[in-house]
């Protein structure tokens, strides 16, 4: 999409797994073959959970499936280059971010998540309007907005 035709999308913030489905498989399918993938079945609770939140968009952005990083031919590179230092932007442009929290268990505090300590976590705390997260069950947590005091003490920002 380019210039004003953009749409609306939610981005999916997350840790990377050992599992997670790339944008090779995604873009060979059948992709149901890949459905046994930890990082499948994270994209299809993502899928779901944007209605559920509240949120209807026909989009949405996944940096494992959306971004060719394992190609070592000069365009992969090439787009993997201009996708990192893009990503502000993306992130800045998105409807809303869903902040997917695996290591939070519903009944445990917020010092048991190690998402916030990863290099990312500025970018994609700051640059979005509006953050909806989510515990390791894909429960909401709550917004930004309503987390604000928690988050700050957690990161510092």
């Amino acid at each position: 999409f380019f210039g004003a035709d953009k749409p609306s999308y939610s981005i999916l913030s997350h840790t990377w797994g050992d599992d997670e489905l790339s944008y090779q498989e995604i873009s060979s399918g059948p992709w149901m073959e890949y459905e046994h993938k930890r990082g499948f079945q994270k994209i299809v609770a993502f899928c779901a959970s944007s209605p559920k939140a509240g949120h209807l968009y026909l989009y949405g952005w996944v940096d494992t499936v959306c971004i060719d990083k394992t190609s070592s031919d000069k365009t992969s590179s090439a787009e993997l280059s201009e996708a990192i230092q893009s990503m502000f932007a993306w992130y800045h442009r998105v409807a809303v971010c869903f902040v997917f929290l695996e290591d939070l268990v519903p009944s445990r505090t917020w010092s048991a998540v190690g998402g916030f300590t990863r290099g990312w976590t500025l970018q994609e705390l700051l640059a979005p309007k509006h953050v909806v997260f989510f515990d390791t069950q894909w429960g909401e947590i709550g917004t930004k907005a309503q987390l604000n005091d928690e988050l700050h003490r957690i990161t510092g920002i």
